[in-house]
């Protein structure tokens, strides 16, 4: 019953294309509306600032990356949460606890308080949250009332406009690869993909990137000034960094996958020690300590560059991408790995 009602809350194309309009005229609407129906559930602003998140966006491996600052902070000792999409199986999959998506049970109990919340408190008809934003609205919810020491939020769509970026306190924020996506809702050059992914970077922030196309680059520097936000560029390899003892990534790995483990290990260990330390950090680590080594090696994110194996003889490459770079990056992954 709970997946059903959420259901009823995804916009058909027509409402979506009316919704993209709407956003144009009014770009802050997504988190207006998002916070106001947060003030409706009693989620309030001196919660959500107090609320110790990473929040992460970008063309390219977003989800991967965000799986990994997750099991990294976890392996450390931290009580984490995570919010994601889309999901493969499940939508308990988009927000997780301690690394293990919420059960059926709990997501219906908070489901219901957070719909009847906002179906009472209606002003009109179409008063209620998009299927994203409610789900969005229940992750803060979640976060919140079970006490998790950090939550990790993938942006869903853009970033400065979007749902999960109500929250105007991040001290931690990653961009992925950045490439031409969504282009009718985001621009359709990278300039302007930048702009919006980098629309996540609050004041004083520190700001974890990986290499990205110049105009890309140029145009998340500015904002980084403009901000007085503290920009790291990550390296691109593994074979960098001093290991505490060898991750089993090392032994079968590709391109992306370094590039988004290098950026994980960056924004974790940058949140670890500002936590520990109090202060932010003036320069990139290269030491990996054993209990982030463990993370690395603990994650799991199916779907993405993942090999099954069954029946003795038989593999399944399994890997999703939307974007033409995507696409190239997922075949050479098959061609390299299938060749062996």
């Amino acid at each position: 019953n709970a997946i059903s009602s959420l259901n009823s809350l995804q916009s058909n194309s027509s409402v979506l294309q009316d919704s993209v309009q709407r956003a144009h005229n009014d770009e802050n609407k997504h988190i207006k509306d998002t916070l106001k129906y947060l003030m409706r559930v009693g989620v309030s602003l001196d919660q959500l600032a107090k609320l110790s998140v990473v929040h992460v966006s970008g063309t390219k491996g977003k989800g991967s990356t965000c799986a990994m600052v997750e099991s990294i902070l976890r392996s450390n000792g931290f009580r984490t949460g995570f919010f994601s999409s889309p999901h493969l199986v499940s939508v308990t999959e988009r927000v997780r606890l301690n690394g293990v998506p919420i059960s059926n049970d709990k997501f219906s109990q908070y489901f219901w308080r957070i719909f009847n919340k906002l179906n009472v408190s209606r002003e009109h008809a179409k008063d209620m949250p998009s299927y994203f934003s409610f789900l969005t609205i229940l992750a803060l919810d979640v976060f919140i009332r079970e006490g998790v020491d950090v939550c990790v939020m993938e942006v869903g769509i853009g970033g400065r406009y979007d749902c999960t970026n109500v929250l105007q306190n991040t001290g931690t924020i990653g961009i992925t690869s950045l490439g031409l996506e969504h282009t009718k809702l985001l621009g359709n050059t990278l300039d302007k993909i930048a702009w919006q992914k980098a629309g996540i970077i609050k004041h004083g922030s520190d700001v974890f990137t990986v290499p990205q196309d110049a105009d890309c680059m140029e145009v998340i520097r500015e904002e980084c000034r403009l901000l007085k936000a503290n920009l790291f560029v990550v390296p691109p390899r593994l074979n960098v960094y001093q290991w505490a003892k060898q991750p089993q990534l090392l032994k079968e790995t590709c391109n992306i996958v370094e590039l988004n483990t290098s950026l994980a290990i960056q924004i974790a260990t940058s949140w670890i020690n500002k936590i520990r330390s109090g202060t932010s950090q003036k320069s990139l680590p290269f030491l990996v300590t054993e209990p982030t080594v463990d993370g690395i090696d603990s994650c799991f994110w199916p779907g993405r560059l993942q090999r099954i194996f069954y029946d003795t003889k038989k593999n399944l490459f399994l890997d999703g991408a939307h974007t033409v770079e995507s696409i190239e990056l997922c075949a050479h992954w098959f061609k390299t790995k299938s060749s062996r």
